[in-house]
């Protein structure tokens, strides 16, 4: 259910002019929509993203986990590095919250929060 969720959830950055005013991409839209598998194809659009509206992966609440690809899983492994927040399978989609909280000049550090404006949004959305 919840990443069926996802197209919804990104409707408020749409009908807001959010992703106008950023000149998201569709690929970016796209993710913001979705769950993705943590490719570096993935993670370069998740920057992208983060890049137009001024965040990093830091400012992620999703969190990490071993990314879906199987083949980025084991280069990680291989490497000896950490998944990061980007190569998680919802970074589209927070980064998308974090646009509409950039975009509605909220702050970003509790977006999550069921109280905060982005998930007001969401809520009334549904």
């Amino acid at each position: 259910m919840r990443s069926s969720a996802k197209p919804f959830q990104a409707l408020p950055l749409i009908e807001s002019g959010t992703a106008k005013a950023f000149r998201l991409s569709a690929a970016e839209l796209a993710l913001v929509c979705a769950s993705h598998s943590g490719t570096e194809e993935h993670v370069s659009i998740v920057e992208s993203i983060q890049e137009k509206i001024g965040v990093t992966e830091q400012d992620l609440q999703c969190g990490t986990h071993v990314p879906f690809d199987r083949d980025t899983a084991l280069r990680l492994k291989i490497e000896n590095r950490p998944p990061s927040p980007n190569q998680h399978n919802y970074s589209g989609k927070h980064s998308g919250m974090l646009a509409l909280s950039r975009f509605l000049n909220e702050p970003i550090e509790n977006y999550l929060d069921p109280k905060h404006p982005v998930q007001r949004r969401v809520l009334a959305l549904f």
